[in-house]
């Protein structure tokens, strides 16, 4: 109940951060959309994984050596059928970095303009992550072609040390929670802090199969402004 209590009042305090001075982001994408059959090719390698890191530990001379190949194998198409997800998660977020630091773009006003820079936790695919956003700064998205507001590499950092990716932490449960499971207790508290304008939750994406009747404020604000683009 103690631990509840606190995840709770974490909550609470993203719902009702200073405004505007929380903007939140998030890609919620249905990862077979991007690998077909994604779950069951995953949970193959992860079992075969699994069953080469026991063979490991209980075997000896050739046997070890095969498992250890088996293991690395397993790991490397975990790695495979991840990668393309992670890509179209980076690229979505820095599409809505992206579109929303060009909002405050006005000839008139240079001093309004405003940069911003992309910080990741430390994770397995770190490499990949920093690659890709390079990539996309210097080639562009498809939604909103070349990057002219994020400036220079990501970085990288312990989510122990900065508040602001503890933070973020809390914000990707919840939308994983969500999404994932449909447990809506996180996400519905902090649903108004995702950026949005004109009607439109553009700091909230989700790639899936049932876009035309999902009721998620991602979805459901887009077939909105749709709609009343056509009246």
């Amino acid at each position: 109940e103690e631990r509840e209590a606190i995840i709770s009042a974490v909550y609470r305090t993203i719902a009702n951060a200073h405004n505007p001075g929380l903007y939140l982001f998030g890609q919620a994408i249905e990862k077979g959309m991007i690998v077909p059959d994604f779950e069951k090719h995953m949970g193959d390698a992860l079992d075969r994984k699994k069953q080469a890191e026991q063979t490991v530990k209980v075997t000896a001379g050739e046997k070890r050596r095969q498992a250890r190949q088996d293991e690395a194998s397993a790991k490397e198409e975990c790695r495979s059928l991840s990668n393309p997800v992670l890509a179209r998660g980076i690229e979505g977020l820095c599409t809505q970095f992206e579109l929303f630091l060009r909002r405050f773009y006005d000839q008139t006003r240079p001093e309004s303009q405003q940069r911003g820079l992309m910080i990741f936790d430390h994770a397995s695919y770190e490499r990949e992550a920093g690659m890709l956003v390079d990539q996309f700064r210097e080639a562009g998205t498809g939604a909103v072609g070349q990057l002219y507001n994020i400036i220079q590499a990501p970085m990288f950092a312990d989510s122990a040390s900065t508040r602001m990716l503890q933070l973020a932490d809390f914000v990707s449960n919840a939308v994983f929670r969500r999404y994932e499971y449909r447990d809506t207790r996180y996400f519905d508290g902090i649903a108004n802090r995702f950026d949005e304008h004109g009607g439109v939750v553009h700091g909230l994406a989700h790639m899936t199969s049932e876009s035309a009747v999902c009721m998620c404020p991602a979805c459901f604000s887009r077939r909105t402004a749709r709609r009343a683009s056509i009246i």
